[in-house]
């Protein structure tokens, strides 16, 4: 079961990530949520009216929902590209990221750059 919901997690952003998007105007809904008093993860209520999160607490998207939400809202276009067996980077125009070993921490690279480059545009 441990196994099960670490592979689930890695599909979600992180706390901090989070937090950012709620600061750039994520309002998508989620199925998974962060409570804000002690950064736990948790999964959405869901019932005949749909999804139910608390108004207090801090939605938790998938890096998939990120991906989608960034392509339509900025038009940007980034993911993790492989160099190499277990070698994985994140490239946009001249600049690239250090290299990663895995694809989720290359993911997790892309998704801090489009915080970055979104906090960029809309000063």
């Amino acid at each position: 079961m441990k196994k099960q919901t670490e592979d689930f997690e890695k599909d979600i952003v992180s706390f901090d990530q989070a937090i950012e998007l709620a600061t750039l105007g994520f309002d998508k809904q989620t199925v998974c949520g962060y409570d804000i008093a002690d950064r736990q993860l948790y999964l959405c209520q869901v019932d005949e009216d749909g999804i139910y999160m608390p108004q207090k607490d801090l939605a938790a998207p998938t890096k998939g929902q990120v991906f989608r939400w960034f392509r339509e809202k900025y038009d940007a276009h980034i993911h993790p590209s492989r160099l190499m067996r277990n070698i994985y980077v994140v490239r946009y125009g001249d600049w690239d990221s250090e290299a990663f070993k895995t694809y989720e921490e290359a993911e997790n690279a892309c998704i801090d750059k489009l915080i970055e480059l979104a906090k960029q545009q809309d000063k």
